[in-house]
């Protein structure tokens, strides 16, 4: 009986935490009551708008102008708001019946073509005291029904000063978890968890997180719900058997891993990522990690902690047939000590988060061109926390420069002089810059297009 007793204690705690270890809260807002203020917000929250272009004379929610982030109502079955072109909608919120909502599929910069006018809405927290905070993340809730991949529309704002400034810490890339590679999202589609990490410049007295969306105009409107932050010990899974991404016989335990996983590709087993979007912590690769359509817009993976690939491990940032590249994001470091290959067309690596990331290791880039080291074809800078590169990488394709400060530390090639490299290579700067001295220009003959 005892034995029994204490088999069943440690399978219970096996289940609690399978998906994280969860302490000491700092913040919740699940949007159940009504918004107050102008631009209307939570009780303690505020809204911010920015624009570079247009009005801020919010247009009702069927008609294309300005809106700002409100609050949306589940009225058991439908929603107190309706957008003119509503899209895709959720059934019912993740918690209690009230969430935070964006009127994107009718936000145009004013009442004429949204054209080259772009607005930007941020909803922001009220002060939070994170200087005693060991590991606090941001958690919230995601639906947002959107094919078209982008770093630009939702992003994850911190301020350590009280809002005086903002940096981004994190992007909520549409698409769900649930849904296998180009499948669609209906309104049963389960709310998808995001996890992004607090960095350690934002454990202060002082700190506050916000919401920020750039105005697009696309046919489908961003749901949130049931944020908080917390301290957080992400849970690690590790995989069971070679196997496709969502499928449970794949892993230990036999829970897909989500945004609070750290997740381990064991050596020998291959996995196949799968999903629409996946969203995990840490992503340690000893066996081997692939993709299975050619759509560059699905099976897109955000690793918000760090990507470390071993001296066993292959990475292939692309489909099973080698046809087409995918996606990666990161939002700490990537060291690659085994092999990983970003030679296919549309493959892009994308640095994010608020901590200081780096690209290092001592592993090798699979390139079918000769004499080209640390291949990769688009790489882009998006992390607030600066990149530093500290192994070499050549870039054949696009180098964007999205937010941050990048030190290329003699590690970065941008073109290379090798027979069969590309000629042409685009780099576009928007609000980052390179740390002197910058990258080595091998063959950039075409246009460097600036944004």
């Amino acid at each position: 009986m005892k034995t029994n007793l204490y088999s069943s204690f440690v399978l219970l705690l096996a289940m609690i935490g399978i998906n994280s270890v969860s302490a000491q809260t700092y913040l919740t807002e699940d949007f159940e009551s009504a918004f107050v203020g102008t631009p209307a917000a939570p009780t303690g929250w505020s809204q911010s708008r920015y624009a570079n272009a247009g009005d801020f004379v919010v247009t009702g929610p069927t008609v294309m102008g300005p809106k700002d982030w409100e609050r949306n109502t589940w009225l058991g079955t439908s929603w107190s708001v309706l957008a003119g072109s509503p899209g895709i909608v959720p059934t019912g919120a993740q918690s209690g019946t009230g969430v935070l909502w964006m009127n994107d599929a009718m936000f145009a910069a004013n009442a004429a073509a949204l054209g080259a006018n772009f607005q930007e809405r941020q909803i922001e927290s009220p002060t939070i005291n994170l200087a005693a905070a060991t590991t606090p993340y941001v958690n919230f809730y995601l639906f947002h029904p959107v094919t078209i991949q982008s770093e630009y529309t939702v992003r994850i704002m911190a301020s350590n000063d009280n809002g005086a400034t903002w940096k981004i810490i994190g992007y909520a890339l549409p698409n769900a978890s649930q849904v296998a590679s180009g499948g669609v999202m209906s309104t049963g589609t389960p709310w998808q968890r995001v996890t992004v990490k607090i960095p350690a410049a934002y454990k202060t007295a002082n700190t506050k997180i916000g919401f920020s969306m750039l105005n697009s105009a696309v046919a489908q409107n961003i749901w949130i719900d049931n944020v908080t932050v917390a301290e957080l010990t992400p849970t690690t899974i590790t995989s069971a058997a070679s196997g496709n991404w969502n499928s449970a016989a794949t892993w230990v335990g036999g829970a897909v891993p989500d945004a609070n996983n750290h997740v381990v590709i064991a050596a020998g087993h291959t996995v196949t990522q799968n999903q629409n979007a996946t969203r995990i912590q840490d992503l340690t690769i000893d066996g081997t990690l692939n993709y299975t359509t050619s759509n560059a817009n699905t099976e897109i993976m955000y690793v918000y902690g760090n990507v470390n690939i071993s001296n066993s491990g292959l990475y292939t940032c692309g489909n099973t047939t080698l046809t087409a590249g995918k996606i990666l994001y990161v939002g700490g470091n990537f060291t690659n000590n085994g092999n990983a290959n970003f030679q296919l067309t549309g493959t892009t690596l994308v640095m994010t988060g608020g901590d200081p990331v780096s690209i290092g290791g001592v592993g090798a880039y699979t390139s079918t061109i000769a004499g080209i080291i640390g291949r990769m074809t688009n790489i882009k800078a998006a992390a607030s926390g600066g990149l530093t590169f500290n192994a070499p990488i050549t870039a054949l394709g696009n180098t964007v420069l999205i937010n941050g400060t990048v030190a290329a530390n003699g590690n970065l090639e941008l073109g290379s002089v090798a027979a069969g490299a590309p000629t042409t290579q685009v780099m576009q700067i928007g609000k980052g810059s390179f740390v002197a001295p910058g990258p080595t220009f091998a063959s950039i003959t075409g246009a460097r297009n600036v944004f």
